[in-house]
């Protein structure tokens, strides 16, 4: 329990309420936690910070939950020096310890399981012509058997940039599917020009994540590698395929692998745009289910791009408002992906992202890499160094790559 302030009277009740239901969801869910003794308590001093989450590693605790009753800035310290201890945390605000709002905790056994390296869901088999025998969930998956019965790695890349006028460094990250179910990723976060959306360690981050990857599949390396580019504009595309693409084949080289012995595609992911999609039903406007895509098949009347293989997807529902859908450019392609293969995959994907039990509005490895820069904004604004990102990547994600520290 860390709090700016003195903790009120009686918090400990309000925290064994909190742990009892995590110990009871997490059973439910088969992924039992237990309490180790009595929460502890800290100022937020970042020494102070430190040694209780030092004592937490010393009595070989794998997971602590970090509550916050305070300023926004101490949730980037404690993220700061867990991270580096390689301590794997869990954020609350004080808010939600108080009146827990309802589904909370399963909510955030999300979060813890594929924290601790678990799978919390997966594409179920789809062939209705195979035995009753047949596994429902498979690795991998026949909904993408026709893509990943041989390695492939899906890697997501996003940069988080400052506030406008600010001279703050940009933070990119590069996240790496780590397993042919697509339930963990790696992360290699780093820190770069401040406005630089082109990401400077595509080659550094690649080859850790690459190795991480060789590490975790029995020495077997991806034969195809599909990018999902989150943050570039239309007029950035070659930048894209001129560097970020080159530096990828770069840190092949290096690791002894020919030009021609991975095939990479790169699809960039937008958001910011003005484009909606939705369903006339008698005069009212009303958004539309998910999966509806539209691409070049419209023939003259299409709204894609008459240059890149491009389509919209509305993959999500809205929760409020018009949903926006996203749209995808395949820009690079080495694999010769059908565009129905690329539309199936992308789609796909948006179901598998860990921190939602049901899908999103874009591809997931876009999204994860969203959160590992975001999360490298907090470390950095609460005083890392580039040397910290790079040993934070090291810790969680390619060292021992069990973690999905940034979710």
């Amino acid at each position: 329990f860390v709090s700016a302030s003195r903790p009120r009277d009686g918090w400990q009740d309000l925290v064994n309420d909190f742990v009892a239901n995590i110990e009871k969801d997490s059973k439910n869910l088969g992924c039992e936690l237990k309490m180790f003794k009595t929460p502890l308590a800290s100022n937020d001093n970042p020494v102070e910070i430190k040694k209780n989450l030092s004592l937490c590693l010393q009595a070989k605790i794998k997971f602590a939950f970090i509550i916050l009753n305070g300023d926004a800035n101490i949730y980037g310290v404690v993220k700061r020096e867990a991270d580096l201890l390689s301590m794997t945390t869990q954020c609350i605000k004080w808010k939600n310890i108080e009146r827990t709002p309802k589904g909370f905790t399963m909510n955030i056994m999300l979060k813890v399981n594929t924290k601790l390296g678990g799978t919390n869901h997966t594409l179920i088999n789809r062939n209705p012509s195979v035995k009753p025998s047949t596994p429902i969930y498979q690795s991998p998956p026949n909904s993408i058997s026709w893509l990943f019965d041989k390695p492939c790695m899906l890697v997501g890349m996003d940069v988080s940039h400052p506030e406008i006028g600010s001279k703050k460094e940009s933070i990119a990250a590069i996240v790496a599917s780590m397993d042919n179910k697509l339930s963990q990723y790696a992360a290699f976060i780093s820190s770069q020009n401040p406005r630089q959306e082109i990401i400077s360690a595509v080659e550094e981050g690649m080859k850790a994540l690459l190795t991480t990857y060789r590490s975790r599949n029995n020495g077997a390396m991806p034969q195809t590698i599909i990018v999902y580019r989150d943050g570039v504009s239309d007029g950035q595309f070659s930048q894209v395929t001129d560097n970020e693409v080159k530096y990828i084949k770069t840190a092949l080289a290096l690791m002894g692998y020919p030009e021609d012995s991975v095939k990479i595609a790169v699809v960039v992911c937008q958001k910011g745009h003005h484009t909606r999609l939705v369903f006339d039903e008698k005069g009212v406007y009303v958004n539309p289910c998910p999966g509806l895509l539209v691409d070049s098949n419209g023939g003259v009347n299409s709204i894609t791009s008459a240059v890149f293989n491009e389509f919209y997807l509305n993959s999500h529902v809205a929760i409020q408002g018009t949903s926006k859908p996203c749209k995808y450019s395949l820009v690079y392609d080495e694999i010769g992906l059908k565009l129905s293969e690329i539309e199936l995959l992308t789609y796909w994907s948006t179901y598998l992202y860990a921190r939602a039990n049901k899908s999103v509005s874009y591809a997931t490895p876009a999204y994860y890499a969203h959160w590992a820069s975001k999360r490298g904004r907090y470390l950095w604004s609460a005083g890392a160094t580039q040397n910290d990102l790079m040993r934070i990547s090291q810790n969680f994600s390619i060292e021992t790559a069990n973690s999905m520290f940034f979710i």
